[in-house]
């Protein structure tokens, strides 16, 4: 595959992260380096959306550039499923070498990450703190 991404666990592989609801519309995300750490194969990267919800998810495998869809609401159905436009994303990694969660800071050029549907985001991400397994900042 190419930019190192595989966007579902392995087949056999117990994924860390819940896997997104794929919907009809979405944006893509391309991350060019995880600054502060060695993202290691098998490594999870997750987006969530400011309802807790996983809207992203991949499996690193291979140096960067990995690339991930971040999945939108389906509009057409009352569950709330995706993101909607205007939400911001969060970021977070899980490695299993260490057993832990660290909450990732987008760094763009200009701006901030929000979501909008049919667009392409470039940015690096920066590892400042580890997480509970919900993404919320708290440490284990």
């Amino acid at each position: 595959m190419c930019c190192g991404l595989i966007p579902q666990s392995l087949p056999g592989q117990q994924a860390h992260y819940p896997k997104p609801v794929r919907t009809d519309v979405n944006m893509s995300v391309l991350v060019e380096q995880i600054e502060g750490m060695d993202a290691a194969d098998s490594s999870e990267l997750a987006i969530y959306s400011p309802n807790g919800l996983v809207v992203g998810m991949m499996e690193i495998a291979g140096p960067p550039p990995w690339g991930l869809p971040v999945w939108g609401d389906d509009g057409t159905t009352d569950t709330l499923d995706g993101c909607r436009n205007g939400d911001s994303l969060r970021f977070v990694v899980w490695i299993p070498k260490s057993g832990r969660e660290y909450r990732l800071i987008p760094v763009l050029s200009e701006g901030v990450v929000l979501y909008r549907t049919n667009t392409l985001v470039f940015l690096k991400l920066c590892l400042p703190e580890p997480t509970d397994s919900t993404g919320s900042g708290r440490g284990r």
